[in-house]
Protein backbone atom coordinates (compact mmCIF):
# COMPACT_ATOMS: atom_id res chain seq x y z
CA UNK A 1 0.00 0.00 0.00
CA UNK A 2 2.71 2.28 0.48
CA UNK A 3 4.16 2.60 -3.13
CA UNK A 4 0.50 4.14 -4.56
CA UNK A 5 0.75 6.70 -2.19
CA UNK A 6 4.62 7.80 -3.08
CA UNK A 7 3.51 9.21 -6.61
CA UNK A 8 0.57 11.18 -4.35
CA UNK A 9 3.28 12.63 -1.87
CA UNK A 10 5.34 13.45 -5.06
CA UNK A 11 2.33 15.17 -6.77
CA UNK A 12 1.13 17.04 -3.96
CA UNK A 13 4.97 18.45 -3.13
CA UNK A 14 5.75 19.09 -5.97
CA UNK A 15 2.46 21.24 -6.80
CA UNK A 16 3.03 23.02 -3.57
CA UNK A 17 -0.56 22.56 -2.74
CA UNK A 18 0.12 20.54 0.25
CA UNK A 19 -1.80 21.22 3.83
CA UNK A 20 0.53 19.64 6.22
CA UNK A 21 -0.85 19.13 9.83
CA UNK A 22 1.89 16.93 10.86
CA UNK A 23 3.03 18.01 14.62
CA UNK A 24 6.23 18.88 15.65
CA UNK A 25 7.53 17.81 19.07
CA UNK A 26 10.28 18.77 20.72
CA UNK A 27 11.77 16.37 23.78
CA UNK A 28 13.97 18.59 26.27
CA UNK A 29 16.65 18.66 24.20
CA UNK A 30 14.83 20.81 21.19
CA UNK A 31 15.36 17.75 19.26
CA UNK A 32 12.12 16.51 16.86
CA UNK A 33 10.81 13.62 17.85
CA UNK A 34 7.91 11.19 16.41
CA UNK A 35 4.57 11.63 17.32
CA UNK A 36 3.12 8.37 19.09
CA UNK A 37 -0.12 8.04 17.23
CA UNK A 38 -2.10 8.09 13.90
CA UNK A 39 -1.92 12.05 12.25
CA UNK A 40 -3.52 13.65 9.61
CA UNK A 41 -0.61 13.77 7.00
CA UNK A 42 -1.94 15.55 3.95
CA UNK A 43 -5.02 17.86 2.89
CA UNK A 44 -6.22 18.67 -0.60
CA UNK A 45 -9.16 20.54 -1.32
CA UNK A 46 -9.99 20.41 -5.01
CA UNK A 47 -11.80 22.28 -7.39
CA UNK A 48 -12.47 22.44 -10.68
CA UNK A 49 -10.19 24.32 -11.48
CA UNK A 50 -7.53 22.52 -9.61
CA UNK A 51 -5.13 19.58 -10.75
CA UNK A 52 -6.15 16.78 -9.48
CA UNK A 53 -8.94 14.76 -9.81
CA UNK A 54 -9.97 14.54 -6.24
CA UNK A 55 -9.97 16.36 -2.82
CA UNK A 56 -8.09 14.38 -0.48
CA UNK A 57 -7.07 13.31 3.15
CA UNK A 58 -4.19 11.24 3.72
CA UNK A 59 -3.48 9.36 7.40
CA UNK A 60 -0.19 8.43 8.79
CA UNK A 61 0.50 5.92 11.45
CA UNK A 62 4.26 6.97 12.49
CA UNK A 63 4.21 3.87 15.28
CA UNK A 64 5.50 0.60 15.57
CA UNK A 65 2.12 -1.25 15.71
CA UNK A 66 -0.97 -1.52 13.05
CA UNK A 67 -3.92 0.77 14.30
CA UNK A 68 -7.20 -0.64 14.01
CA UNK A 69 -9.56 2.58 13.03
CA UNK A 70 -12.91 1.10 13.89
CA UNK A 71 -14.90 3.85 15.78
CA UNK A 72 -12.62 6.72 14.60
CA UNK A 73 -13.41 9.31 12.46
CA UNK A 74 -12.40 12.51 10.53
CA UNK A 75 -14.48 15.43 10.63
CA UNK A 76 -14.39 18.47 8.08
CA UNK A 77 -15.52 22.23 8.02
CA UNK A 78 -14.89 24.54 5.53
CA UNK A 79 -14.41 28.21 5.87
CA UNK A 80 -17.62 30.21 6.03
CA UNK A 81 -17.13 30.72 1.85
CA UNK A 82 -17.44 27.15 1.28
CA UNK A 83 -20.14 24.62 0.55
CA UNK A 84 -19.43 22.93 4.28
CA UNK A 85 -19.68 25.67 6.74
CA UNK A 86 -22.52 24.94 8.82
CA UNK A 87 -21.52 22.16 10.56
CA UNK A 88 -18.85 19.38 10.79
CA UNK A 89 -19.16 16.72 8.82
CA UNK A 90 -18.18 13.27 9.97
CA UNK A 91 -16.56 10.37 7.62
CA UNK A 92 -16.61 7.37 10.35
CA UNK A 93 -13.44 5.23 9.41
CA UNK A 94 -13.12 1.19 9.16
CA UNK A 95 -9.73 -0.67 8.86
CA UNK A 96 -6.76 -0.67 10.12
CA UNK A 97 -3.35 1.54 9.41
CA UNK A 98 -0.37 -1.08 9.32
CA UNK A 99 2.98 0.50 11.42
CA UNK A 100 4.41 3.09 9.12
CA UNK A 101 1.67 3.04 6.48
CA UNK A 102 -0.80 5.46 5.06
CA UNK A 103 -4.54 5.52 4.94
CA UNK A 104 -6.09 7.61 2.07
CA UNK A 105 -9.51 9.01 2.00
CA UNK A 106 -10.56 10.00 -1.53
CA UNK A 107 -13.15 12.43 -1.64
CA UNK A 108 -15.17 14.06 -4.07
CA UNK A 109 -14.39 14.63 -7.52
CA UNK A 110 -13.77 17.69 -9.37
CA UNK A 111 -14.01 18.45 -13.40
CA UNK A 112 -10.19 18.82 -13.73
CA UNK A 113 -8.24 16.06 -13.27
CA UNK A 114 -4.90 16.49 -14.79
CA UNK A 115 -4.06 14.10 -12.22
CA UNK A 116 -5.75 11.10 -10.89
CA UNK A 117 -5.85 10.66 -7.21
CA UNK A 118 -6.17 6.98 -6.94
CA UNK A 119 -8.91 4.91 -5.20
CA UNK A 120 -8.67 5.39 -1.59
CA UNK A 121 -8.91 2.96 1.61
CA UNK A 122 -12.19 4.74 2.33
CA UNK A 123 -14.00 7.23 -0.30
CA UNK A 124 -15.93 10.16 0.39
CA UNK A 125 -18.33 11.77 -1.68
CA UNK A 126 -18.19 15.51 -0.20
CA UNK A 127 -15.50 17.86 -2.40
CA UNK A 128 -13.21 19.75 0.34
CA UNK A 129 -13.00 23.32 -0.23
CA UNK A 130 -10.10 24.47 -1.30
CA UNK A 131 -9.93 28.45 0.06
CA UNK A 132 -9.95 27.25 3.42
CA UNK A 133 -11.13 24.37 5.76
CA UNK A 134 -10.56 22.39 9.23
CA UNK A 135 -10.16 18.74 9.66
CA UNK A 136 -10.01 16.90 12.46
CA UNK A 137 -9.37 13.27 13.36
CA UNK A 138 -11.13 11.48 16.50
CA UNK A 139 -11.18 8.33 18.22
CA UNK A 140 -14.91 8.40 18.17
CA UNK A 141 -17.62 9.27 15.59
CA UNK A 142 -19.54 12.03 17.46
CA UNK A 143 -19.82 15.46 15.11
CA UNK A 144 -18.36 18.37 16.73
CA UNK A 145 -20.34 21.17 17.78
CA UNK A 146 -20.29 23.66 14.91
CA UNK A 147 -19.35 26.70 16.87
CA UNK A 148 -15.23 25.52 17.50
Amino acid sequence: MKKRYTKLTSFVLGAAMLTSLYPTAFADGGEATQPDHVIINQVYGGSDDGVASHSFIELYNPTQAAVNLDGWSVQYQSSDDGTHADQWYVKVLTGTIDAQGYYLIRCGATTAGAYAVPEGDVEWDIQLHNKGLSVALMEKTTALDAAL
